[in-house]
């Protein structure tokens, strides 16, 4: 029984040093995938929910071939939501950028936050 945990407590050090070092190597990942993984062992004990879905009344698609509009309000340049629509639909019907003109794009400004994190919640 001694020798079981001396073989468990080598296995939890070991395993606490290269936590470590790999903390010290990759901070930002690290810290991404602890908190997924402490996320995810919330979650374990969370209640069962429902998900619903809020649908637009008004909406009408168009015939088949053509772009789809599945904005909320007529104003091709009307953003109400983060991605444009709830449904996450970034589609823009603005024209100034085009296939003529998007070869002459240009990098603005950039910031780097020292982060990864993905563009939209999935």
């Amino acid at each position: 029984m001694k020798m079981l945990l001396i073989i468990a407590g080598m296995l939890l050090l070991g395993s606490a040093v290269a936590a470590g070092c790999l903390y010290l190597a990759y901070p930002v990942q690290v810290s991404t995938l602890g908190g997924m993984g402490r996320n995810f062992l919330i979650t374990l004990s969370a209640p069962p929910g429902t998900t619903t879905t809020e649908l637009n009344p008004a909406y009408k698609a168009e015939a088949v071939g053509g772009a789809v509009d599945a904005s909320p309000s007529n104003f091709a340049g009307d953003w109400p939501s983060y991605n444009r629509t709830l449904g996450s639909e970034r589609y823009s019907q603005l024209n100034q950028i085009n296939t003529q003109n998007v070869g002459k794009l240009k990098v603005l400004c950039t910031y780097d936050v020292n982060q990864y994190v993905p563009l939209s919640p999935a």
